[in-house]
Order: structure tokens, then sequence, then C-alpha cells
């Protein structure tokens, strides 16, 4: 009889637990900042197409680096692969939370932001779904999955809700650098995490190789 293993179990283990806790934080983070986003681009240009735009830039790096996305994912030390996404992220956000703070944002930094961070997304996923399995027990895996979902959603309720009391008490700039900030909380958690994965499998094709097998498997299978 194969024993219940609850969340609680799951959250308890110490790798575990402080990674979720910590990727709650940055998707909360990345929520207020896209509710900012949101506002800040129809404040400028007060256009409904040119908002919706937004929403163009954020889905152009899922179409363009998806593929390349896991194949980096499946090559480098996904531990350092995500420390590295996770700095960049916060960097881009910092930069919109000065050029903010500073009057000298334009539509089009916006733009260029959302569709960087988007990128730095792409690569950030595959390495941090990849990690979850290192950080528990065969029997745990189902739980840790579902409760990678969890965060998610719980961050996709609360986040709009506190970037309006960010944005309406404290001004837009502020929920840019919390963005950033919210992403330290991943990195701290990865400098001080126990689990060390083992360095990735030498590939016998090259990585160009491995993009285009992926990209005539979507054709052939389409």
């Amino acid at each position: 009889m194969t024993r219940q293993v609850t969340p609680w179990q799951v959250l308890a283990q110490r790798d575990f637990g402080l990674f979720w806790i910590s990727l709650l934080f940055s998707a909360v983070g990345s929520q207020i900042s896209t509710i900012a986003v949101a506002w800040q681009v129809y404040e400028i240009t007060n256009s409904p197409f040119q908002l919706g735009l937004t929403g163009l830039f954020r889905a152009l790096p899922v179409m363009i680096f998806s593929i390349p996305g896991g194949v980096v994912a499946d090559r480098m030390d996904r531990r350092w692969l995500l420390i590295i996404t996770q700095s960049l992220a916060a960097i881009l956000a910092f930069i919109l939370g000065l050029l903010t703070s500073t009057g000298q944002v334009q539509v089009w930094h916006i733009y260029a932001v959302t569709f960087l961070s988007g990128a730095v997304g792409i690569f950030d996923v595959p390495a941090r779904t990849a990690l979850i399995p290192l950080l528990v027990s065969g029997e745990q895996l189902a739980s840790a999955y579902a409760l990678n979902i969890t965060w998610r959603q719980i961050a996709t309720l609360a986040g709009p809700f506190l970037g309006g009391i960010v944005i309406s008490v404290f001004g837009i700039s502020t929920s840019y650098y919390i963005d950033a900030l919210s992403f330290f909380s991943v990195i701290i958690c990865l400098a001080f995490m126990r689990a060390r994965p083992s360095p990735p499998a030498e590939k016998t094709e090259s990585p160009l190789q491995s993009v285009r097998s992926g990209f005539n498997f979507i054709r052939e299978n389409s």
C-alpha cells in the first residue's frame, strides 16, 4: 500500500519548502509589476491598442525561445541557470523602476523590458521544473509538482490586488522595485540550498542539432 503524502510533508523538506516560498514571493512581485506595466502603458498612451501590445511582447519570447530554453536547461547546471535568470530579471525590473522614478520612461522602454523579461523567463521555467526532483523523494514528487502549480495560482490571485494597493499608495516605480527585490528571495534560497545537482550528462549532439530536432518534432506532430 502506497503511503499518502500530504502537501505539508513536502513543504517540510527544507530545500523544497524554502524554494516554494521564494518562488511564491517572486511570482507575487511579478504580478505586481504586470499590473504596473498595464497601468503605466495606458497612462502614457491612453491607447487600448498599445496596452494590448504588452501582451504581444510578452508572448513573442514564448514563440521564439521555448525550444532553445529547454535545450539550455538540459545542458546547464539548473541551480546556476536559475541564479543567472533571476539576477537578469531583477536588473530589468530595477531599470524600469529607475526610468520611472526619473521621469524618463517611454512606452518603448516598457515593451523592451517586457520582451526581455519574457525571454529570461523562457530559460527560467524549465530549469525551475527540472530542479524539483532533486529536492524531494520519489514518492513526494507528484505532490511537489502540484504545489508548484499552487504558488502560481496564489500569486495570480494576490498579486493584482497587492499591485493595486502599491500603485495607489506608493506609485508605479515602487511596484518595479518590489518586483526587483522579490527575485532576490529565489537567489538567496538557491545560494543556501543544500541539494547540489549532478553535472548534466554530456550530449552527443550540438545545441543547434537539439534545437533543430525540437522544431522537427513539432512540425511532424502538428
